[in-house]
C-alpha cells in the first residue's frame, strides 16, 4: 500500500519529464496527473476509493474526493464524519473564506489528506487551525490569497511533502515556520511580486526536489541561493520575475534534471545564462518559454546532456545565428513554435538525434532541398501556421523516418509530389488549407503505393470545395488521367 507522499513522489517525476507548459498549467498537470495516479493505485493495490465518506450539506462526495469548491463558503464547513477515509482530497478553493480559526478540522477522519484552498480571501490562519489533522495533510495548496506570511499552523503540519503558497503578498518568510518543514517538504511554489529580497531562510529546506519561484520582483539573486539544495533538487522553475539574466546561482544545482525558466520578459543581456564552473550535465529538459529573448542562449554549452529543449512565444527570436551546435548532441526534442523564423536554420542538421522538430506559428516561407539533412531520425515535423507556399522537390528525400507531418495553415496550394519520399508516413495534416484538389495537380497520387494508408486531414478549396481530402482520394483520385 502507497502513501500519498510516495504517490506524489513518483507522479512528480512523471510529470516533469512530459512537462512543456505555461506555469499554472503546470500546476494543474501535477494536481491531476496525481488524482488520475490515485485511482489507478487503488485498483492494484487493494485501496476502497468507493468506501462511503460524509460529507457536509454544502458539499458533494465521490470517495476520495470531498467537493466544497466554488460554494461561496465564508468558513470551513463543519464536518462529522463516522466512517473515516483512507484518503482524502478535500477541495475548498474559490470561495470566500477570509479566516480560518482553531481547530476548523475537527470531525474529519482521514489517513492521508490532500488539502486545497487556493484563490480565498484568506488573510489569516490560526496556528492550531489543522490541529486535529496536523499529522494527516501531506498536500497543501494556499496560493492565491491574500496572506502575509506562511501560517505558523504549517510548521505544525509534521507529513507535509507539497506546499504552495505562491501569489500571496509575501514579503519573507518565518524561519521558525520553514525549519521544521525542513525534515520532509519535498515540492514547493512560491513568490509574489511583494517578494522585494531573496528569503535567506528558503536554506532550511534542504530536502526539495521541486522548487517554484513566481512573480518576484528581485533583478538578482545571492550566488548561494540554491546552495542548501544543490543535491536534492530535482525541478527548477523561475516564471515572471524581474530578473535580466538566468542568476549565476544556478551553477550550484548540480542535479537538476528540469529547468524551467519562463515568462521573464525583462531580459537586457544578449547572453542571459550564466557562466558556470563546470556545466549542468544532470539537465535533460530545458523550457525558456516567453522570455522576449533576441539571441538564441548558450544551452548546448550549459546543458550538453539535455534531451528536450523549448524556446516557444519569443517573438524577437529570429535565427540561431551565433550560437554553437554540436554534433550529435543528445537533444532529441526541439520546439521553438511562435516565434518569428524565416527559414529552418542550417544549424538544425547539427542535432542528429533529433525526433521531434517543432516550429509551429513562425513566418517560414520555404522549405529547401538541405533543410533536414543529417535528421535521419526524425518522426514528427510540426509545421503548422507558417506562410509556407513552396517546398523544393527533394526535402524529404532520404526522410523514411518521419511518421507525422503537420502542414495544416500553411499557404501550400495542393499537396507537394515530394510527400511520396516519406515511405513510413502516417499522419499527414493539411487542415486549414486552401488545396487544389484537381487531377491536373494531384494525379502523381494515383501511383504512390501509401496513398490509401496514410491519415490526411484537410479539405479541397477547388474543384470540390469542402470535401475532405481522404473522400477525393477515395472517389475521385482513381478517375484521374
Amino acid at each position: 500500500m502507497r502513501s500519498f507522499k510516495q504517490i506524489f513522489r513518483s507522479q512528480m517525476l512523471l510529470s516533469s519529464r512530459k512537462r512543456t507548459r505555461k506555469s499554472m498549467d503546470n500546476i494543474h498537470t501535477h494536481i491531476s496527473v496525481f488524482l488520475i495516479l490515485i485511482t489507478v493505485i487503488s485498483r492494484t493495490n487493494g485501496f476502497i476509493l468507493e468506501e462511503k465518506c460524509d460529507a457536509p450539506i454544502q458539499c458533494t462526495c465521490s470517495s476520495p474526493t470531498i467537493d466544497c469548491s466554488n460554494k461561496r463558503l465564508p468558513r470551513i464547513p463543519q464536518f462529522n464524519m463516522s466512517n473515516p477515509l483512507h484518503m482524502m482530497y478535500l477541495q475548498l478553493q474559490h470561495n470566500r473564506i477570509i479566516v480560518v480559526p482553531e481547530d476548523s478540522f475537527v470531525g474529519i477522519s482521514a489517513d492521508q489528506m490532500y488539502i486545497d484552498m487556493s484563490s480565498n480571501h484568506m488573510r489569516d490562519i490560526h496556528p492550531l487551525a489543522f490541529k486535529s489533522i496536523q499529522d494527516k495533510i501531506t498536500i497543501l495548496k494556499l496560493d492565491h490569497n491574500l496572506l502575509t506570511t506562511v501560517p505558523v499552523a504549517v510548521a505544525n503540519l509534521t507529513k507535509l511533502v507539497y506546499l504552495d503558497v505562491h501569489a500571496n503578498p509575501i514579503k519573507s518568510f518565518d524561519q521558525t515556520v520553514l525549519e521544521p518543514l525542513g525534515g520532509h517538504l519535498e515540492i514547493f511554489y512560491a513568490g509574489s511580486d511583494s517578494l522585494a529580497e531573496w528569503p535567506s531562510e528558503l536554506s532550511f529546506l534542504k530536502h526539495l526536489k521541486a522548487l517554484h519561484l513566481f512573480d518576484f520582483t528581485m533583478n538578482d539573486l545571492p550566488v548561494d541561493a540554491f546552495k542548501s539544495v544543490a543535491t536534492s533538487l530535482v525541478n527548477f522553475e523561475i516564471d515572471g520575475s524581474n530578473l535580466t539574466r538566468i542568476p549565476h546561482a544556478v551553477c550550484n544545482l548540480q542535479r537538476v534534471v528540469n529547468f524551467y525558466f519562463t515568462s521573464n520578459i525583462n531580459l537586457d543581456d544578449d547572453d542571459i545564462l550564466p557562466v558556470c564552473n563546470s556545466a549542468l550535465t544532470s539537465v535533460t529538459s530545458v523550457t525558456m518559454d516567453n522570455n522576449n529573448l533576441v539571441e538564441f542562449p548558450r544551452v548546448f554549452t550549459l546543458f550538453p546532456s539535455m534531451s528536450s529543449l523549448s524556446l516557444s512565444s519569443n517573438p524577437r527570436l529570429t535565427s540561431m545565428s551565433g550560437v554553437s551546435v554540436p554534433e550529435s548532441t543528445a537533444l532529441t526534442s526541439l520546439t521553438l513554435r511562435e516565434n518569428n523564423f524565416y527559414e529552418i536554420p542550417q544549424h538544425i542538421g547539427n542535432l542528429t538525434n533529433l525526433r521531434t522538430l517543432d516550429f509551429q506559428s513562425n513566418n517560414i516561407t520555404e522549405l529547401f532541398d538541405n533543410d533536414l539533412d543529417h535528421l535521419t531520425h526524425l518522426t514528427r515535423l510540426l509545421l503548422s501556421n507558417n506562410p509556407i507556399s513552396l517546398i523544393d522537390d527533394h526535402t524529404f528525400t532520404n526522410r523514411s523516418s518521419l511518421y507525422q507531418l503537420s502542414l495544416d495553415g500553411t499557404d501550400l496550394p495542393t499537396i507537394p509530389r515530394t510527400i511520396q519520399d516519406l515511405k513510413n508516413l502516417h499522419t499527414l495534416d493539411f487542415r486549414k488549407n486552401k488545396l487544389n484538389c484537381s487531377c491536373d495537380y494531384l494525379a502523381w497520387m494515383k501511383s504512390w503505393p501509401q496513398v490509401n494508408s496514410i491519415h490526411i486531414t484537410g479539405e479541397c478549396a477547388n474543384p470540390h470545395f469542402g470535401e475532405p481530402i481522404q473522400t477525393f482520394i477515395l472517389l475521385e483520385l482513381p478517375r484521374c488521367q
